[in-house]
């Protein structure tokens, strides 16, 4: 069982874990805003908005401070860069449009919004949002679609909003 802690905070305040130690991919105990841009998905176009930044010698941007070092840098991309590769409950194939597929059936459907608000039902009595902890990293369904590691009613939603694009 893979054991993930994810927090929600407004930048650039610092998040610490009781046990920092104890907090998987975070060994300083800091949580890092995974969406610089914010535009509600955590994708290329992230560490691309913090590396522009930086291209442009813009003045210091809370927003696009990752790790909340007070500080725009490369570092700050390669967090979010890192971040893409490993998130086990969002779809991340080649095809940008997978991300909707939450049951890997190769489209897009409403079943797939579906399975997302069923598992919020089942977990209801959980504060919310509701975080990807216990959650089986070979869980068959990628609820995450929106790639901040917060099972959300958002990710239906973008799924729907997918759909109706179609």
């Amino acid at each position: 069982m893979l054991l993930v802690f994810a927090f929600s905070v407004v930048a650039p305040s610092l998040v610490s874990a009781e046990d920092p130690g104890s907090v998987e991919g975070f060994p300083s105990g800091v949580v890092y805003n995974y969406d610089p841009n914010g535009d509600s998905f955590v994708s290329v176009d992230d560490p691309n908005a913090v590396i522009n930044h930086l291209n442009i010698g813009g003045p210091y941007d809370p927003l696009l401070d990752v790790n909340f070092d007070f500080t725009n840098s490369a570092l700050d991309a390669l967090i979010v860069i890192n971040a893409l590769g490993r998130n086990p409950w969002q779809n991340n194939t080649t095809d940008p449009d997978d991300k909707y597929d939450v049951d890997n059936s190769g489209y897009a459907s409403a079943l797939d919004a579906l399975r997302i608000i069923n598992e919020l039902n089942r977990r209801s009595s959980e504060p919310t949002p509701l975080l990807f902890k216990e959650v089986d990293a070979d869980a068959p369904d990628y609820y995450d679609v929106d790639g901040n590691e917060i099972l959300e009613s958002a990710d239906a939603t973008a799924v729907i909003a997918h759909l109706n694009t179609l």
